[in-house]
């Protein structure tokens, strides 16, 4: 089965100067711990959405997929 990831956020609301998907909670990022989420949900293929806005996510997430 496949899931999806919509990371094409820039965290503007939240003040920050990084994009959302980058943001760390206990030094793992949010894109982290949502493939690390659906991988345990038993998905084995991970789609990250991602935007012009957010070009260092998508870097992340050809890292994440491999």
């Amino acid at each position: 089965m496949k899931g999806i990831i919509m990371a094409g956020g820039r965290a503007s609301r939240l003040g920050g100067k990084k994009e959302k998907a980058l943001l760390k909670i206990r030094g793992k990022t949010l894109l982290s711990r949502a493939a690390d989420a659906l991988t345990v949900e038993g998905i084995d293929e991970i789609l990250v959405a991602s935007t012009t806005n957010t070009p260092s996510t998508q870097e992340l997430a050809e890292k994440i997929k491999k």
